[in-house]
């Protein structure tokens, strides 16, 4: 109809999923949508498909409702993934794995997307889920709608909204790895990158040598626990850019860095933009804008 439309990038949803299970070692991953159709639901599949393709992995679509899923996951022997493109969806089948037997964080890992509060904490175990910028699509919605209603003729472009971050809770609380000394570590991470920690601080938790956290990183991640905690690092301060209104030196703080320097830098390497010109593109908070 030539109307601006503002809506969620249902692609960068896909994306966050399959990264945040690829960081807990998961290889065997599924995907369900229940029997919903969309172009949402296409898209957030794509996504996935994207990521865990750069990982030499291919997802296993679920078709059908709950109960269907149900048997399909009851078969596997191994550790799996399930990703759930709603909270909704994601919390009948956890109450269906319950019903017969099926242990979540394990041996199926499970999330969700919208981050629905009452969804996700009444889920047992609760859920982990993709917060979503959904007052924010409502913001700009209206504003676009004003300016159409005054008038003054310019095109009014759409605008595509990014997910903000993974909410991590107890159904995806369980590293997918044969040494329990990664999986520590992985969990020491997640929780304490921002503190901050470094990496001889994950050396001392987990009670082995730098060489062999170093070894068990590149093994079972292709990664280093540098990289991983300089990773959480840029998901805290990206989310706060986005929704908040702290300072550089309040964002750069409660991201993990000492010195706002060193901060700047760090993000610069990582996303190719300064904090301050990532702030105006992305900002999310009807409030600054």
């Amino acid at each position: 109809m030539g109307l601006p439309t503002v809506r969620i990038d249902d692609q960068a949803v896909g994306r966050m999923a399959a990264e945040h299970l690829l960081e807990l070692g998961h290889t065997r991953i599924f995907f369900t949508a229940g029997n919903e159709q969309s172009p949402a639901v296409d898209l957030r599949w794509q996504g996935f498909c994207e990521v865990l393709a750069e990982a030499d992995l291919k997802p296993t679509p679920l078709r059908g409702d709950h109960s269907k899923t149900c048997r399909v996951i009851q078969q596997q022997r191994e550790p799996v993934a399930l990703f759930c493109t709603h909270d909704g969806l994601a919390r009948l089948i956890c109450q269906e794995f319950s019903v017969v037997g099926i242990g979540v964080p394990e041996p199926v890992a499970v999330m969700g997307a919208d981050n629905d509060l009452l969804a996700c904490e009444v889920c047992e175990p609760p859920l982990t889920s993709i917060e979503l910028p959904y007052r924010q699509v409502g913001f700009e919605a209206a504003r676009r709608l004003h300016e159409i209603l005054e008038g003054d003729g310019q095109p009014k472009p759409s605008r595509v909204l990014g997910p903000l971050r993974v909410v991590g809770r107890q159904s995806t609380d369980a590293a997918v790895v044969a040494d329990e000394r990664l999986s520590e570590a992985v969990r020491f991470i997640r929780a304490h990158a921002c503190d901050p920690c470094d990496v001889a601080g994950v050396v001392d938790h987990v009670a082995v040598s730098r060489s062999v956290v170093e070894r068990l990183f590149r093994q079972h991640l292709d990664t280093t626990p540098h990289d991983l905690i300089v990773k959480q690092r840029m998901r805290r301060a990206t989310y706060l850019l986005r929704t908040t209104s702290l300072s550089m030196a309040q964002v750069a703080r409660q991201s993990g860095y000492v010195r706002v320097q060193d901060f700047g830098r760090a993000f610069k390497k990582a996303t190719d933009q300064t904090p301050a010109a990532y702030r105006q593109t992305h900002r999310t908070n009807p409030h600054d804008s």
